[in-house]
């Protein structure tokens, strides 16, 4: 699990029409996020390949969560189309996260309403924490580095993200 026991936040079962409780990053955390990810949103669609070819390789099973992959041959998926366009919606969704980090209002419902749409492919909180040594490696690569407070934060932000997952599943 990610991030430390302060840092989680404990979501209790709600209506998914109310309001999810205050986002525990920190301001640090927020722009540590934003700094980061600008790098990545200068081409977004090589930064998204990257991530989900690293994520496949660590998960090949992850593959066939998404119905567009599944007739794809594992030695063809990188190329595809398929995998370009999931990559882009994939950093124009996390960009829009990026791009509401400092609004609590509007960052909680941009969460929630992707989360929602994760949940009809059964994404767990596992997959969520699986994707941010991926998002890591490619932060890394396209800045050259990364500092400690960057890690923990784009991991709070993932455990952050699995936990609202877990609210919208138990509230189905």
């Amino acid at each position: 699990m990610y991030g430390s026991a302060k840092s989680r936040v404990q979501l209790q079962k709600q209506d998914s029409s109310h309001k999810l409780p205050r986002m525990p990053l920190t301001d640090d955390q927020r722009q540590a996020i934003k700094v980061s990810y600008a790098k990545l949103a200068e081409n977004p669609t090589k930064y998204g390949n990257e991530l989900f070819i690293r994520l496949f390789a660590d998960f090949p099973d992850y593959k066939d969560i998404w119905p567009r992959f599944r007739a794809i041959p594992d030695s063809s998926i990188v190329g595809s189309d398929q995998l370009r366009t999931h990559a882009t919606v994939y950093m124009k969704g996390l960009g829009t996260i990026v791009s509401k980090i400092e609004n609590e209002e509007e960052l909680q419902d941009i969460i929630k309403k992707i989360a929602q749409a994760h949940i009809k492919f059964n994404i767990s909180r596992s997959h969520v924490e699986h994707m941010a040594p991926s998002l890591l490696a490619v932060l890394k690569n396209a800045n050259g580095s990364i500092d400690p407070g960057t890690k923990e934060a784009w991991e709070a932000f993932f455990e952050i993200f699995g936990d609202v997952l877990v609210q919208l599943t138990k509230g189905r």
